[in-house]
C-alpha cells in the first residue's frame, strides 16, 4: 500500500492546437499592431515537488513564406505566479529527421518559478525576460525545417527541492513580441 501512495505521476497527457490565420484569405495579416491571444484552462491540484520533469512535442512547421526574412528577434516576458519553472529548447528538423539547428545555443530557462516560503506557498511572482536572436546564418540553416521539437523541463521552486502548493487562483502571464528584418 505504501508503494501505491508514494507512486508519482509518470506522464502528463495533453493536446494543444493553434491556428494563427484561420481565414487564410488575407495576405499580410501580421502588422506592427498585430497580436496573438490565447487562453489555456487547466485544472490540476498539486502539492509536492518536481525535478526535471520533461515533456517533448513535435509540430509541423513551414518557413516557405519567410524567404525574404534576413533576421528575426523574439522577446518573451513571462510573469509567473505559479511555483513551477521551465527550461526550454527547440530543435529544428528536416523531413528526414536530421537536426538542422536549435532555438537556443544552450537549454534556457524561459519560465522562472514563483518564489515560495517554507510552507510551499507563493510569496512573490517572478518575471523572466528572454531574447532570441535569429541572424541570417541561423535562419538559412532552419529554412528547410519541416518539424520543430519543443522540449520543456519542469521543476518546482528551489530547483525541485521544496514541496509547493498550486492553487486555481495562481496564474502565469506570457507576452511575446517579434521584430523581423527584411
Amino acid at each position: 500500500m505504501e508503494d501505491i501512495i508514494r507512486a508519482g505521476p509518470t506522464a502528463l497527457i495533453y493536446d494543444l492546437d493553434a491556428i494563427s490565420d484561420p481565414n487564410q484569405v488575407a495576405r499580410g495579416f501580421i502588422t506592427d499592431s498585430s497580436y496573438f491571444a490565447y487562453s489555456v484552462d487547466a485544472e490540476f491540484p498539486f502539492e509536492g515537488s518536481l525535478q526535471n520533469f520533461t515533456i517533448r512535442d513535435t509540430s509541423k512547421i513551414n518557413f516557405e513564406e519567410l524567404k525574404k526574412v534576413r533576421t528575426a528577434s523574439l522577446k518573451t516576458i513571462i510573469t509567473n505566479g505559479i511555483p513551477l519553472g521551465a527550461t526550454v529548447q527547440g530543435y529544428f528538423l528536416d523531413d528526414k529527421g536530421k537536426l538542422l539547428d536549435s532555438l537556443f545555443t544552450i537549454t534556457t530557462q524561459l519560465v522562472a518559478p514563483a518564489r515560495v516560503n517554507t510552507a510551499g506557498l507563493v510569496t512573490q511572482t517572478e518575471e523572466k525576460i528572454t531574447f532570441v536572436e535569429l541572424d541570417e546564418i541561423k535562419l538559412n540553416r532552419i529554412r528547410n525545417a519541416t518539424n520543430l521539437v519543443i522540449e520543456a523541463i519542469f521543476s518546482t521552486a528551489n530547483e525541485g527541492n521544496t514541496d509547493i502548493k498550486i492553487f486555481s487562483n495562481q496564474s502565469i502571464q506570457v507576452r511575446i513580441g517579434m521584430k523581423i528584418g527584411l
